[in-house]
This record gives structure tokens, C-alpha cells and sequence, in this order.
């Protein structure tokens, strides 16, 4: 019985540190957030950031913005990067040098090792719209252009 309680007990301490309080969730709410996805908006002062996740080594990547009817707007040529996460930045300028607007942009990538495919995942900084707190399950937030994101996607709180 006595490590049976144990289990239970280290169990519920385990459930608790893993979870996020509704004061923890609800401080997101007007905070931008990175996170997986492949919409984004621009800064006020024009252009965006964002970052890439490469599941492995990539000897060429290179990150597309394009408009909401996917007209090419500019690439960025990431070179060779080691696999991890590499962080980009764009002026929004689009490729002949005019001003791209406030979006919503489409961001993807493609990564390469040689002539093989990378896994890779584009993130981007969105702001927290809305926190919900769904009765089980992490908290969701609301992400423009992105709709319902679990917490635990989120990689960095800006």
C-alpha cells in the first residue's frame, strides 16, 4: 500500500509541475509568442521575425515570404546551418526593394542536405489574442491567422 501511495502522490505532484496555472496562462494575453505556424504579420515598423527548426543538419535553407495570394514577396537564403533552431529577420522590403505592407504574410521553408529534404517547421511571433482554459489539456491561446495553439507549442514569450 505504502508505495502504491507513493505512485499516486508522485503522480499528482508530476501532473501539477507539468500544467499551467489559469494566472500563468492568462499573463500571455497581449505578449507576443513564438510558435510553430506559417502566418504572420508585420511589425509596426514594417517587416517581421521569425525562426526555423531543422531536425537535422541542412546544407542550404532558405525561407520564402509570400502575400495571402502566394505571390513571392522576397527569399531569404539561410545558407548551411546545423540543425536546431536558426532565427531570420526580414525588412519588409520585397525582392525589387518596395514595401510589402502589414500583412498577413505566408512564411515556409525549405531546407536541404545535398539533393535530401530536411524536416523543417517555420516559427512566428504572433500576439495572444485570448487564453482559454479547456477542462482537460493544456491551456489554448488565441493566435491571429493561427487559431487555437496549445501553450506547450509555444517555443519563446516576447
Amino acid at each position: 500500500a505504502g508505495i502504491s501511495e507513493m505512485n499516486t502522490t508522485l503522480k499528482a505532484i508530476s501532473a501539477q509541475l507539468g500544467s499551467t496555472s489559469s494566472a500563468d496562462a492568462f499573463s500571455y494575453i497581449g505578449k507576443t509568442v513564438l510558435t510553430p505556424g506559417n502566418v504572420a504579420y508585420g511589425r509596426t515598423t514594417g517587416g517581421l521575425s521569425g525562426a526555423v527548426e531543422l531536425d537535422s543538419d541542412a546544407t542550404g535553407a532558405t525561407v520564402t515570404i509570400s502575400d495571402a495570394n502566394g505571390q513571392t514577396l522576397k527569399s531569404i537564403d539561410l545558407g548551411a546551418q546545423a540543425a536546431g533552431t536558426v532565427e531570420f529577420d526580414w525588412d519588409g522590403k520585397t525582392a525589387t526593394g518596395e514595401d510589402a505592407g502589414s500583412g498577413p504574410f505566408n512564411v515556409s521553408v525549405l531546407a536541404r542536405n545535398g539533393a535530401t529534404s530536411v524536416a523543417a517547421r517555420t516559427l512566428v511571433w504572433v500576439p495572444v489574442a485570448a487564453v482559454s482554459m479547456p477542462s482537460t489539456g493544456p491551456a489554448q491561446l488565441t493566435l491571429p491567422g493561427l487559431g487555437q495553439v496549445p501553450i506547450t507549442a509555444v517555443r519563446r514569450v516576447g
